[in-house]
């Protein structure tokens, strides 16, 4: 499962958390920081390669909207 690992104790306000195939196209998305991508796509296993993931949250007390985005490849 990829999923987002954090230290942040207070918990978030927002949370989005994607991924994408490199057509652009979204495979998987969450709002609940605890869930994460099996690897899977419209419930068969999505192909092999590398998938583009983005970040948004804001973390409980504050105000300010943060954002992350990486790449991570699928194998098996």
């Amino acid at each position: 499962i990829f999923r987002v690992m954090t230290s942040c104790d207070e918990g978030f306000t927002y949370f989005e958390f994607k991924v994408f195939n490199r057509g652009g196209e979204m495979v998987y998305a969450t709002s609940d920081p605890n869930s994460g991508w099996d690897g899977t796509y419209k419930n068969q296993n999505a192909e092999i390669g590398v998938y583009v993931y983005y970040l948004e949250y804001t973390k409980k007390g504050q105000n300010k909207k943060e954002s992350a985005k990486g790449q991570v490849t699928l194998v098996r």
